[in-house]
């Protein structure tokens, strides 16, 4: 018989608020599936690298920071690669650095695509996409900022926004955890 106590109840419902995630559609309750968060303070960006493209998968990342320090999409993705998660190969011009190749685990990108960069705005449900105007190293984030990358361009070359990586969101997880708890007691007792 499934059960729950009250005090497994609230372990769920704050440990599940404690890591919670972008809110993508509040009203279906998914956020983005973040599997890697690095750096700590009051600022969080979150990043989207799409390896559709060579027959791979979405991944995203969470990095935060402290203000007043302006952070970059570099600064991002030079904390995910410092912390393990990531590699990155890119080229350094006069007007500032180019992505050239991305990798995670056994996914890796193709080169002779390019990577694109999309910057996202939540607008509940979904995400608003828009071509970067600037690089890495230009591009500022704010807090609950979102950028996706995807290995290849549309033909008129405007960038190809990535998939999302969602899942449901906590507190409906554990909703969703209750109801089958009190599906199966039901189902006991008759």
């Amino acid at each position: 018989m499934f059960r729950w106590s009250f005090a497994a109840f609230v372990l769920a419902a704050s440990s599940s608020a404690a890591n919670a995630d972008l809110v993508i559609d509040s009203a279906l309750g998914t956020t983005l599936d973040v599997s890697h968060s690095v750096g700590s303070g009051d600022f969080t960006s979150y990043m989207v690298i799409d390896f559709s493209a060579t027959g791979g998968d979405s991944v995203a990342f969470s990095y935060s920071w402290s203000g007043p320090t302006i952070a970059t999409s570099n600064d991002m993705i030079e904390a995910i690669v410092a912390a393990g998660f990531l590699s990155w190969e890119y080229t350094d011009y006069s007007f500032g650095r180019a992505v050239d190749n991305f990798t995670y685990g056994d996914m890796t990108g193709d080169e002779s695509l390019y990577w694109g960069l999309s910057l996202g705005d939540v607008v509940d449900p979904g995400v608003d996409w828009v071509g970067s105007p600037v690089g890495v190293s230009d591009n500022l984030l704010s807090n609950n900022s979102l950028e996706g990358w995807y290995n290849g361009f549309n033909d008129d070359f405007s960038t190809i926004p990535p998939a999302l990586p969602l899942v449901p969101a906590p507190g409906v997880m554990t909703a969703m955890l209750l109801v089958a708890g009190q599906s199966r007691r039901r189902r006991a007792s008759c």
